[in-house]
This record gives C-alpha cells, structure tokens and sequence, in this order.
C-alpha cells in the first residue's frame, strides 16, 4: 500500500502546481525512492506530462534475493516498522559538509528502512521492471557511477528498456548518490536546466 500512498501524495501534488500554472508544462522529478515512486506512479496513473527527470532512481534493488523477499513478506506483517537495513550516508555524496548537514537533519530519517516499506519498494520495482517498455514520456535520468546507495544498472536498464523516443541518460563518471550535492553539481545542474528548455 505504501507505494499507491506516496502516489496520492504525487497527484495531489500535480492537480495543485497545474492549478498555479494552467499553461506551462508540467515535469515531474525524482530522486532515490522518490525516482522509484515518481516512475511506479507516471506508469499506472498515465499523467499529462511534459517530462520525467529521475535522479540516481531506485530502481534495481541490492540485495533483493528471494529468500530475503519471502522473510520480509512475514516480518513485514508481524512487524512492520522492523529495520530490515540501514543507509550509509556517507554514500550520498563526495561532499562532507553535504554528509553532516543530512546526518543533522531532523526531517531526514536516518533509522534502518522499515521492513514494510522494503516490501512495498521490492514490489514496486518488480511492477515497474515488467511494464518500464510501456513507459513513453520525454526521459532524462541522472546517475553518478559510484553510487553505493542505489543500484546504477537500474538506471542503465530503464533508459534501455523504456519506450520512450525521448530519452536521455547522464552517466556521471565517479559521482556519488546526490549528484546535485556533488562538487559538480553546477555541472548538473546546467544539464537539467539545458533538458527543460529543449522540452519546454
């Protein structure tokens, strides 16, 4: 259920930026999960969208073997909130001023992953994996190759697999998770803002 949650959120979120702005086009961005949750909803809502940006997506799972999945499904019913994993924040970037303000961060949860959220997100790949060809809106995903927190393949096999005619991957050579909290962010940034004028 987790997933379809965050999706309400994500259309609440879209009925109310296009009543701010009724003429301009419309993008939908996300990072890690929220790239996840960003892809599952785009893929089972059909939005009118003028494009996608996904930033390092969570979409291939580390560590997802069977038999862990079969365990979290009967943990995640006895005891949801059970921590299945944990995220090292070191990961997220190159930067450690970045590291330390998200390790003080209050609204960041810094806790092991919840072992129904796991399920929730081992689920909503699995969907997103067997449907990504169905996938047909303009595309640009951003991955840093040394990221340790996700997957970088999954990005690698969305752009493959997607069936959008309008697709771009920036692969960006050494770059950790939060690749607009790098030392190149700049970079980034002006491949982002490049994206949307071309498809604005």
């Amino acid at each position: 259920r987790q997933i379809e949650e965050h999706g309400q959120d994500v259309g609440t979120l879209l009925t109310w930026a296009r009543q701010q702005a009724p003429t301009r086009p419309l993008f939908l961005f996300g990072h890690s999960m929220g790239g996840l949750i960003v892809t599952y909803y785009t893929l089972t809502q059909s939005p009118d969208l003028a494009g996608v940006i996904l930033s390092g997506p969570a979409l291939k799972l580390n560590g997802a073997s069977p038999l862990l999945v079969a365990i979290g499904h009967v943990i995640a019913k006895v005891y949801p909130t059970f921590p299945m994993s944990t995220i090292d924040t070191t990961g997220i970037s190159r930067d450690a001023a970045v590291v330390l303000a998200n390790k003080a961060d209050p609204l960041i949860y810094h806790d092991g992953v919840p072992a129904a959220t796991a399920l929730a997100m081992v689920k909503a790949v699995a969907y997103v994996q067997t449907h990504w060809s169905a996938f047909h809106w303009p595309l640009l995903i951003l991955q840093g190759t040394a990221d340790r927190i996700v997957n970088p393949e999954g990005s690698q096999q969305f752009y493959a697999q997607a069936g959008s005619t309008d697709k771009t991957l920036k692969l960006y050579d050494g770059l950790y998770h939060e690749v607009l909290n790098e030392p190149e962010k700049e970079q980034v940034m002006a491949d982002v803002v490049a994206w949307l004028d071309k498809h604005s």
